[in-house]
């Protein structure tokens, strides 16, 4: 399973300044910008690539947009290295609507991860006082999930998708194709899929991706980032 996460984020860094105090001619002290913390916050989107069933080779992306929100708390080391510990909340729903599957599933995400950061303004590749701070970003993380399907409609009646296209309260009659009432999907997803617990609901997962920070001021930052979420978890699809 991939996740692509694009969001822009705002947060206010902690930066130290230590200056040499007493008589005007006596040498300052190194600024250190990074001295302190840095912590962001954010939302951006979240959209599944992958495919929904046991249909490994057939790899189908519908392109469906869902919220998320980010926080993050980094600490940089030297000049272009960053421990960061960060989490993520939101949601992923999928649809596959062809003529021969109509398979679906939402989620609820919760996240946690461990980040090493490399900065490129670190006055070798950019310099440090520039205002745009590209940087790239890989680590180690923990998801879980819980993914339910809209298999039934408001009247607890199951779906039937027939050869013509429409949805029925009961399977195909090849012998008598008028049976039927018509159904309509009202996309809540209030089945749980996973009801033998076949599949596990959380898995690992390896962050990879990197973003842009650009600086307001010594406090202030907003950031553009893409991550990508890989895990081989089956829980998030419809077996």
């Amino acid at each position: 399973m991939l996740i692509v996460v694009i969001a822009a984020f705002l947060g206010e860094a902690g930066y130290g300044q230590t200056v040499t105090t007493g008589s005007s001619n006596l040498p300052t002290s190194e600024y250190n910008k990074y001295k302190l913390p840095s912590v962001s916050i954010g939302g951006g989107i979240l959209t599944f690539f992958g495919d929904i069933g046991s249909f490994n080779s057939d790899i189908w992306q519908v392109g469906r947009f869902n919220r998320g929100y980010h926080g993050a708390i980094e600490q940089r080391i030297g000049s272009a290295l960053g421990i960061k510990v960060s989490g993520l909340m939101g949601s992923l729903c999928e649809n596959d609507n062809r003529y021969t599957r109509h398979l679906n599933f939402k989620t609820k995400l919760k996240q946690g991860e461990l980040d090493l950061t490399f900065h490129l303004d670190n006055d070798f590749i950019i310099n440090k006082t520039s205002r745009f701070a590209p940087y790239l970003s890989i680590g180690f993380g923990y998801l879980k999930f819980e993914a339910k399907g809209d298999l039934r409609n408001i009247n607890d009646k199951w779906y039937y998708y027939w050869p013509d296209g429409t949805i029925r309260d009961q399977l195909f009659d090849w012998e008598n194709p008028q049976n039927g009432d018509t159904l309509y999907r009202d996309y809540k997803f209030e089945t749980l899929l996973d009801t033998l617990n076949r599949f596990k609901d959380a898995a690992f997962v390896i962050p990879v991706g990197g973003g842009i920070n650009y600086k307001f001021s010594d406090q202030f930052e907003a950031n553009v980032s893409c991550y990508y979420y890989y895990t081989n978890s089956d829980g998030l699809d419809n077996k």
